[in-house]
């Protein structure tokens, strides 16, 4: 994994030195962006181009394979090569050999452009690239076909504008994610001296060829690239840059890659319609689902589904009822003869994906790159981690991740969550809040595992926080000494006071000089982490006399006050930390439903085998100073509502540092947790396991709507899209602290394999919410041993977080995020 760059500019004087210097004159002081990709190497090549153009490459190396190998790598014969991607598979790389190295020999030997794009399509694996070829004074870039590694470019916008490929988005300029729809080129051999250009500081760029994968499609839609007319190209490789002064053609001869599509050919689809044509009437009768409009959530829902036929009749499979899901599936396993071969190509193919990126990694480093911390923590010996949220996609992966890394050696389960709001109580509600309802909130009570009725839809929502909710019942004379305590802010950071309220609003709930709430004064980690101290991470009542349970919905703050005794309450003061009678309730800011979900799957994997289940605890208060400070920076180009949650996310999952039970960490009772820091360099996550399966709710919607059609056109326009949506963005996100995100669900030949499988054996939607999307890798889940897990519902990260539900805000997940501007 590396960080790489490209800047091509007018020469100045300032530019003509031959360093890294000049190039971050170019590209301002953020250049640190790059360096977290690749903290362990770094160097910089400066060309001379035809024109009098100046050119600077600069690689930042993170080893994880093979030899250490600084980029950017040159030849004897001047080409210049800079490679950010792995290659598993098509070209043959030995394990004490660096691919990077490996891949320019082979383009070095490279005559003609036929032969570097034949070099190109047989690498199978994520990959970014630029690579110079000195002796055709051509520059090449591009991505994978699924955009697994994040590359960026800025086209010139003036005529003193400079051209620059990058990683992560450098300086001020404005970016846009490079299509993967191709190899771009650029011949620079006629480039003309321009004496006027000079003068002006013009910059005179060739042509930008597009080499297009074959039968390639614009993300997203169903046009293909090869077709499109020449004065359209602009406005689809770099929407909104109708200004640049740069010119795009096609090339008519591109890659001869395989494209992944339901059907690549007419042999594939007529083997296709025979398999529908051999599926049953009684099969036919049970597509044909009841709909009916649910008026609150606009959801399609269907009131009974039924499980398949046993012994001549039917029974009915409860979507809220995990025990009778997990029969229904075990049943479907039983009866499902023609699935099983399935099942195993999947699990043998998808296996086969995770040992490879797991496999042949080098030993672990002795330094803390990226997010050190100064505070005392344990540190992981592990080499590979897992963003963890306990549901199938990632559950299934830590399974057969276990098949592949050495016994003796720990995993690192990732598992992040965001600060819940307290649940209001209707005594609250009413009795607090009557006198003023203009200022009345409109936070709903969480129950814990709750979620919308369509947990991966981009859906609005409104939520306070646990901060927000204790200020409502505390008087606004707090001093500004005092520090909320939450299982984040006990082991990482002290945080804010707490917003002070309007002393109408809280005048019935507490009296003036003796508020109750939880607070403590200069807070620090050597007392938080002591097994002795008050904590609010251990929520088991080790006093039964005299403690408090908070149930949410009934009590709150002011109820909590009123069950303690005279002598506790004269002994409590807005200086003296109170966290006992927070540490006494069932209240967890931070028991979102992954939290849960993570435990439940935790206890279903290996139990031989070490599992670090990280504990990642993110407040409102950390997330916004982070999010403004760095991530932003990260998720840009993209700037959704939806970029902005998933980033946030993946983010502080992705950084590692948080909280671990060595004792029992599938037990809901707490026991005593430690500050961890995960150092494991190679991250596996989950992505596009819903767009090979079906794991949107959309994808059931519709079918519902348009049949086995509608959905594979669905399906089908969604693998071409996610190389625009969301990997590069999650590249970005994860690489900034110097480890490698990896997608074994989008490794080529698994999903080749899948692709290849007809929809109705891949899904089934006669059968409920958490059976029937995903039904094939459910199944390939319950053969290896993962019951429970299996039948769990599709929830998305932000919604399973609960990061959508930390600001106060309504808004859609497709809405322009005004907090990333």
């Amino acid at each position: 994994m590396c960080g790489i760059c490209f800047v091509c500019s007018r020469s100045e004087s300032h530019l003509n030195g031959q360093s890294c210097d000049s190039l971050g004159q170019k590209i301002g002081t953020n250049q640190n962006f790059l360096q977290n990709r690749g903290p362990d190497a770094s160097s910089c090549s400066h060309i001379l181009l035809p024109g009098d153009l100046n050119a600077f490459m600069q690689g930042c190396v993170l080893h994880l394979r093979g030899r250490l190998t600084p980029q950017p790598v040159t030849s004897s014969k001047g080409n210049i090569l800079l490679w950010n991607g792995e290659i598993f598979y098509g070209i043959e790389v030995s394990e004490e050999e660096n691919d990077t190295q490996v891949l320019s020999n082979m383009l070095d030997s490279c005559r003609s452009q036929e032969s570097v794009l034949e070099v190109l399509e047989k690498i199978y694996g994520p990959w970014a690239f630029i690579f110079w070829q000195a002796e055709a004074k051509t520059l090449w870039f591009g991505r994978d076909m699924f955009g697994r590694r994040s590359l960026l470019w800025h086209l010139p916008e003036t005529p003193a504008d400079d051209f620059l490929l990058t990683s992560v988005a450098l300086g001020d300029k404005i970016y846009k994610e490079i299509p993967c729809v191709g190899i771009f080129s650029m011949d620079f051999s006629h480039v003309e001296e321009n004496t006027d250009g000079l003068e002006t500081g013009k910059l005179t760029l060739p042509s930008f060829v597009l080499h297009p994968w074959l039968n390639c499609r614009w993300p997203g839609t169903n046009k293909h690239v090869l077709t499109t007319p020449a004065e359209d190209l602009i406005s689809q490789l770099y929407p909104d840059g109708q200004g640049c002064y740069v010119n795009f053609s096609l090339s008519r001869y591109g890659l001869n890659r395989w494209i992944p599509v339901m059907h690549s050919d007419a042999a594939n689809r007529h083997n296709f319609s025979k398999l529908h044509e051999e599926v049953s009437e009684a099969c036919e009768a049970q597509n044909k689902l009841t709909k009916n409009a649910d008026s609150e959530a606009g959801q399609v829902v269907t009131p009974e589904l039924q499980a398949p036929r046993r012994n001549g009749s039917y029974e009915k499979a409860e979507a809220n009822d995990a025990k009778s899901l997990e029969e229904t599936l075990q049943q479907i396993f039983k009866e499902r003869q023609d699935l099983h071969s399935l099942v195993e190509q999947c699990i043998e193919t998808l296996q086969e994906a995770v040992k490879t990126r797991v496999e042949k990694l080098t030993h672990m480093k002795q330094l803390l790159k990226n997010g050190s911390t100064e505070q005392p923590c344990q540190e992981s010996t592990a080499r590979v981690a897992v963003l963890f949220s306990g549901g199938l996609d990632s559950t299934l992966l830590a399974a057969l991740a276990d098949r592949c890394v050495p016994k003796e050696e720990p995993i690192d389960l990732l598992n992040v969550a965001f600060e819940q709001a307290l649940p209001p109580s209707p005594k609250q509600l009413g009795k607090c809040r009557k006198p003023h309802k203009q200022n009345r909130k409109t936070t709903r009570p969480v129950q814990p595992g709750a979620h919308g009725s369509d947990p991966d839809t981009e859906g609005s929502h409104e939520s306070g926080t646990f901060h927000d909710a204790v200020s409502d019942v505390t008087h606004p004379t707090l001093g500004e000494e005092n520090h909320l305590i939450s299982a984040h802010s006990q082991t990482m950071q002290r945080i804010h006071p707490i917003s002070a309220k309007d002393p109408k609003q809280t005048e019935k709930c507490a009296p003036r000089t003796d508020p109750v709430i939880p607070c403590v004064k200069d807070l620090n980690l050597s007392s938080s982490v002591n097994p002795k101290s008050p904590s609010v991470l251990n929520s088991k009542l080790s006093d039964p006399v005299n403690s408090t349970v908070f149930e949410p919905g009934r009590d709150s703050f002011c109820d909590v006050k009123d069950k303690m005794s005279p002598q506790k309450q004269d002994a409590t003061s807005i200086n003296q930390v109170s966290v006992s009678h927070l540490k006494h309730t069932a209240f967890d800011p931070y028991d979102v439903p992954d939290r849960q979900t993570g435990r439940t799957a935790l206890a279903e994997l290996n139990p031989n085998r070490q599992w670090n289940f990280v504990e990642i605890n993110v407040s409102k208060v950390e997330l916004q100073a982070v999010r403004q400070s760095h991530i932003s920076q990260l998720i840009y180009p993209l700037r959704t509502v939806l970029d902005d949650s998933i980033g946030c996310a993946v983010w502080f999952a992705a950084k590692g540092l948080g909280l671990v039970d060595t004792d029992h960490p599938a037990e809901e009772d707490n026991h005593k947790k430690h500050l961890f820091s995960s150092r494991a360099q190679v991250v596996l996550c989950g992505m596009a396991a819903d767009e090979l399966f079906a794991g949107y709710s959309r994808h059931r919607a519709t079918f519902n709507k348009e049949g086995w059609t509608g959905l594979e056109r669905e399906m089908e326009e969604e693998l071409w899209r996610i190389s625009a949506r969301n990997l590069g963005r999650d590249d970005r996100i994860i690489t900034d602290h110097g480890k490698e995100a990896r997608f074994p669900y989008l490794d080529e030949h698994f999903v080749q394999l899948v692709s290849k499988i007809p929809l109705r054996k891949r899904v089934d939607f006669t059968y409920p919410r958490g059976i029937g999307e995903k039904l094939l890798l459910r199944l390939c889940a319950l053969k290896v041993g993962l019951a429970e897990t299996a039948c769990q519902a599709k929830r998305a990260i932000q919604f399973g977080s609960k990061i959508a539900k930390l600001d106060n805000r309504k808004e859609k997940g497709s809405d322009v995020c005004e907090r990333l501007l």
